[in-house]
């Protein structure tokens, strides 16, 4: 019996290859299965002579292709909306568009890129999603394990708006979600993965990230992040980083990335899917930012609050230790 033959993945990437981070996505993106082609965009120069003929080329229908820009100024919008009106015209299959985007673009632009392309992602975190949107893309999406299914997933906010909205979207990806009170919450095992929604804010967060790391892995929320930032995190320890606002899809990669196979698998840390139920994504185009949080407490949200069926599950975890 003849096997099916896969088709290529043909991935289109440019961007200034001066940039380290653009040299980082480059890396990530190359692999045995994927044919790679990299033009080099200088920042606040033209773009590449053959850029829209290969852009538009007929490998490239089922492809992806991935735009780095720093900044974004009257030439960049002129070469992006020309591609994706000759896209448009010259046939009914054209690749995908992925616009990645330095902290010195501006909102409105933003505006006016996010309906020229499928989808904008700020650089900073771009470098822990871009694998797990290939493989989606492919048809090749990360799947976790069934010891991960069982895991509950920290979340920790000085904002009670923002850890419900995190819950609700963890949920979603089919984990049990716990709002903590703080670091050391009881009702969370010890290496459980936590969600952390960092108070930037604050002189401490890095010191105690640094802490918390060497304990558990830890997964930045990052509001309003640029590359420093994103890159302090992860030298003081954090697995990834997000940004608000995120897709659903790239929370569900991280998760299924980083959190531990090996689970306490005893009745009190051990979720019960068939209980956990469905839920409403809320809108992730909304973009939520802790005001508060650089009076987070690094050990106790300050609200203290659980809802009811936490507060059961403490007291289950009470009586049992007793």
């Amino acid at each position: 019996m003849a096997q099916t033959k896969s088709r290529p993945q043909n991935i289109l990437i440019t961007g200034d290859t001066l940039d380290p981070l653009f040299n980082q996505f480059q890396s990530l993106i190359q692999a045995p299965a994927n044919q790679l082609i990299c033009l080099n965009w200088p920042e606040n120069g033209p773009p590449p002579v053959d850029f829209q003929q290969i852009a538009s080329s007929r490998r490239m229908a089922h492809g992806l292709l991935v735009i780095h820009r720093r900044s974004i100024g009257p030439t960049e919008l002129s070469a992006i909306s020309d591609l994706r009106n000759t896209l448009e015209q010259t046939s009914k299959t054209r690749p995908r568009l992925e616009l990645i985007l330095g902290d010195l673009v501006r909102y409105a632009e933003v505006q006016v890129l996010s309906m020229l392309v499928d989808r904008t992602t700020p650089e900073s975190v771009a470098a822990d999603l871009l694998q797990g949107r290939l493989a989606r893309y492919f048809g090749q999406p990360n799947a976790s394990t069934g010891n991960q299914r069982l895991a509950k997933v920290g979340i920790l906010s000085s904002n009670l708006g923002i850890a419900e909205m995190l819950a609700d979207w963890v949920q979603w990806c089919g984990y049990s979600p716990l709002i903590c009170n703080g670091w050391s919450d009881r009702a969370l095992h010890s290496n459980s993965l936590m969600i952390w929604d960092v108070p930037t804010l604050s002189d401490r967060w890095l010191s105690q990230l640094r802490i918390q790391a060497h304990r558990r892995p830890v997964l930045t929320l990052l509001a309003m992040s640029n590359r420093d930032t994103t890159q302090l995190a992860k030298q003081a320890g954090a697995v990834a980083s997000l940004d608000l606002p995120f897709d659903a899809d790239d929370l569900a990669d991280l998760l299924a990335t980083h959190i531990p196979n090996k689970q306490d698998q005893n009745s009190d840390q051990a979720a019960d899917l068939s209980r956990v139920p469905s839920v409403r994504l809320r809108s992730g185009k909304t973009i939520l930012r802790a005001e508060n949080g650089h009076n987070l407490n690094q050990d106790r949200a300050p609200w203290s609050t659980r809802s009811e069926t936490q507060k059961s599950s403490n007291n289950k975890l009470t009586t049992s230790n007793d």
